[in-house]
């Protein structure tokens, strides 16, 4: 079997929240290719794009590729897409584009793309920011919006003080985590105009090895469309 790398100290590192509500995100023990440097929720988006249709539907057209993972965005421009805005609050490269998510500074209805990989847990206001996704997205545009969530809590719990980063590192692990998601995410995406048609591996009929592709089985795919 593959060996992947932990990401720090991998499930042992989860908070006691996290693991009171059974989070459900990144495979933390199986993380990093120790070969290749991909990360378990690249190869997870790899799994998803390889069934059919959804890189068909980049060749040509124009993506929105929020903190852009280097494998991932490889992938898509492999495509040829028409346009490929790579973005970042805070970019680490020139060819990646500062583009706040709250004001995404695009018109409406000009992309047939958006993806935001484990990217809603860090923005303050999540609800600003799926409503700027939907707007710019076309009517029929998909939005691929991985995040962790816990599918046994109900309602979202949010920590968005700047005074609060010992309290979030304590809640969700990470200090730069802002929220972690219940079940009622679906529900916030959808009032912003983006239907949910994902699933799991089982309901998408995709069969995968988990331990050898060192990804977690319980992510959901967080597909939608406008």
């Amino acid at each position: 079997m593959q060996q992947f790398l932990p990401y720090h100290q991998g499930y042992a590192a989860l908070s006691p929240l996290q693991k009171a509500v059974q989070l459900v995100g990144s495979d933390l023990d199986n993380f990093g290719c120790p070969h290749c440097g991909s990360t378990d929720r690249e190869r997870h988006l790899f799994i998803y794009l390889s069934q059919p249709g959804l890189l068909q539907r980049i060749a040509g057209g124009k993506v929105l590729h929020f903190a852009p993972e280097r494998y991932l965005r490889l992938l898509v421009q492999q495509q040829q897409p028409q346009e490929h805005i790579l973005a970042d609050m805070y970019p680490n490269s020139a060819e990646i584009q500062k583009i706040d998510m709250l004001d995404i500074g695009f018109p409406d209805n000009h992309f047939d793309l958006v993806i935001a990989n484990h990217v809603l847990e860090h923005v303050h206001d999540y609800q600003q920011a799926v409503r700027e996704l939907t707007r710019v997205l076309k009517p029929g545009g998909r939005a691929i919006l991985q995040t962790p969530y816990s599918s046994i809590l109900p309602s979202t719990i949010v920590e968005e003080s700047t005074s609060s980063v010992v309290t979030r590192e304590m809640l969700f692990g990470q200090s730069d985590h802002v929220r972690l998601y219940g079940t009622d995410i679906f529900t916030i995406i959808a009032s912003a105009g983006l239907k949910y048609i994902g699933g799991n591996h089982q309901t998408l009929g995709i069969e995968v090895d988990a331990g050898q592709l060192g990804i977690n089985p319980a992510e959901p795919f967080f597909l939608y469309e406008k």
